[in-house]
């Protein structure tokens, strides 16, 4: 499986109760649900504008919180891809081969002037 971003939609978990701050709690649940396919299939992801934002109240409020949850941090400790055996960063660039196909992921969030993801750079 190939996921390429907006894996877990985490940064509107405030929608389902704005009282309540619930973006590790998404999180937990998204891989919950993906364990088992996880677990006996290759999984590889790419991170996406979701994975870099959070639009909680509380994120607003709290500068600290904001950028912690805007640095693909959720994202980067929940995954491990093949990016150091590839020559790429973190979980953000890496290639693999499966069969007779090679597959580049290229992250499409940072590292490229004006990118939505500036700060991660």
């Amino acid at each position: 499986i190939w996921h390429v971003g907006d894996i877990s939609y985490a940064d509107d978990a405030f929608l389902a109760d704005p009282l309540k701050f619930g973006y590790e709690n998404r999180w937990n649940e998204y891989m919950q649900a993906v364990e088992f396919v996880a677990a006996t299939k290759p999984y590889m992801v790419l991170p996406g504008n979701h994975e870099a934002e959070c639009h909680s109240g509380f994120c607003e409020l709290d500068n600290t919180l904001k950028h912690k949850l805007t640095n693909f941090t959720a994202y980067n400790h929940r995954f491990r891809m093949p990016a150091p055996e590839t020559g790429g960063v973190e979980n953000m660039w890496y290639s693999f081969n499966h069969k007779n196909v090679h597959f580049v992921s290229i992250n499409t969030e940072t590292d490229y002037p004006n990118s939505p993801n500036d700060e991660y750079a």
